[in-house]
């Protein structure tokens, strides 16, 4: 909070410095009330900054690790979690279980091998994707591509991605 600084007095020093112009309601001149308020405010920043870095990094990583851990070991159930949310989010249909998500060596549309990478995202990701995007979540509607399949399939419609070959191939050409 910055105070507007519109009243002085001369008669009297300041206690801390000795200097001349004071504060109406204070004892201390001006610079020495700002060095104050910098010195508080960097002994809160420091107090924040100390509490930040013992409990949270130390109970987010724990939390962080117990996901990626669980991630790992049960990818489907993962999948299947996730798939259950966006399904209630979108007013689709669910019907799934685990047994329906077989997750293949490699991705079935751009032939790359598909791996649970360390963290969540990456190209070589497993992702459970919509075959009809209209669709809801139902056995012979759902299959496991990679990460990097399911973004570039995510919003286009057929006749897009065949216009998008079409440019690729006759770039290539040149």
């Amino acid at each position: 909070m910055k105070t507007k600084i519109t009243e002085f007095r001369f008669d009297r020093p300041c206690i801390k410095c000795g200097g001349v112009v004071r504060y109406v309601r204070g004892q201390k001149c001006v610079s020495c009330h700002i060095e104050r308020t910098r010195k508080f405010q960097r002994a809160d920043s420091t107090k924040a900054r100390r509490k930040e870095q013992n409990s949270l990094p130390d109970v987010a990583q724990k939390i962080r690790k117990r996901r990626i851990d669980h991630y790992n070991k049960n990818p489907k159930k993962y999948m299947l979690y996730s798939a259950r949310k966006r399904a209630k989010e979108d007013g689709c249909a669910f019907t799934i279980t685990e047994e329906d998500i077989k997750i293949p060596f490699a991705c079935p549309l751009l032939n790359i091998p598909i791996f649970k990478n360390e963290n969540f995202g990456g190209p070589s990701s497993p992702s459970l994707d919509r075959i009809d995007p209209n669709g809801g979540y139902v056995p012979g509607n759902v299959w496991v591509i990679s990460h990097r399949a399911n973004n570039i399939k995510s919003n286009a419609t057929l006749d897009e991605l065949k216009l998008i070959v079409a440019g690729l191939e006759l770039q290539s050409r040149k």
